[in-house]
């Protein structure tokens, strides 16, 4: 406000010199693109339809937890074996096929507020390139999503179709333009001298 100023001189007018807090505000929608335990919800279909979650507990009540890790028993004297009816075993883990629950959990780990999840299939499935883009064309007329996430593409049998995932998430992004891809590297696990891809 001005100052009623009856002299002349000159005079200082400081302004609040505290600043407006910032107000933190969603600024990515991810949708998350892979299969879930369940494809069925309160009765309903879920595959291929965009599901808005908000936690990981809402994730687990619509579709489900993580594939069950399974152990394999190989007869053996090694040091470390256990016995099972008298007979010595080694243990083995055999890692699931499926990445899409742990991608969720880390999210909201990290601190993800909501996102979009499109299941394409249950653990029972294979992962195949078909599944992958009938979930991609799902998100096309979502509104609302800025990034697209494919994490299982990585798991496609070979460079090949990995790149079909790849360029349809890019076409996607560039033709809608406002979402944009984010790509993991296929085979990227694998020792750097290692040639992937000839």
């Amino acid at each position: 406000m001005q100052a009623n100023i009856k002299t002349p001189g000159v005079y200082i007018q400081e302004n609040n010199g505290y600043l407006s807090p910032i107000i933190g505000v969603e600024t990515a929608i991810p949708v998350f693109i892979g299969y879930t335990q369940n494809t069925q919800y309160d009765g309903k279909p879920l595959q291929n339809t965009p599901i808005l979650i908000n936690s990981i507990n809402n994730y687990q009540q619509v579709f489900g937890f993580a594939p069950q890790q399974q152990i394999a028993l190989q007869p053996s004297t090694a040091p470390n074996h256990i016995i099972l009816n008298g007979n010595p075993y080694i243990t083995t883990i055999i890692a699931n096929n499926y990445l899409l629950y742990n991608a969720i959990r880390l999210y909201f780990m990290n601190g993800g507020q909501s996102c979009y999840i499109i299941s394409v299939g249950d653990y029972t499935q294979p992962i195949t390139t078909q599944a992958l883009l009938a979930g991609l064309q799902a998100a096309e007329n979502t509104q609302g999503i800025t990034l697209i996430v494919c994490p299982e593409a990585t798991l496609l049998a070979d460079a090949t179709q990995f790149a079909t995932i790849a360029n349809a998430m890019i076409t996607q992004a560039q033709t809608l333009t406002d979402r944009f891809a984010i790509l993991d590297v296929f085979n990227g696990d694998n020792d750097l001298n290692t040639t992937v891809i000839q």
